[in-house]
């Protein structure tokens, strides 16, 4: 009986050794879990501060754009007017020409 409680004893000794190491690898992994769920975390951030930065950079950029279209619009409204006051100078000038040429003809 003696030898049976002793191996009794033994295989308790064992079973309690073996349940602190398991724990001690529970509360490694818990550590290791934890660690990762940090970084995790602050990757995260770092992503949405990215993202959130991206967004206002694009919002700025179509609002440049939109700026950059708004000057070629006025610029090519400008363009155009300038060609028909251009158009119209030069028709006058034609027209002094030819009334030029008529009253030089009629000297003559």
């Amino acid at each position: 009986a003696a030898v049976a409680v002793a191996e009794a004893e033994a295989a308790v000794a064992e079973l309690k050794a073996r349940l602190h190491n398991a724990e001690a690898r529970a509360s490694q992994a818990k550590s290791q879990l934890s660690d990762a769920q940090s970084a995790t975390d602050v990757r995260v951030q770092q992503l949405q501060r990215q993202l959130s930065d991206a967004k206002v950079d694009a919002i700025e950029a179509e609002t440049r754009a939109s700026e950059t279209e708004a000057r070629l619009a006025k610029a090519e409204e400008e363009l155009t007017a300038a060609k028909h006051a251009a158009a119209v100078r030069v028709e006058a000038a034609e027209a002094k020409v030819a009334a030029l040429e008529e009253g030089l003809e009629e000297a003559a």
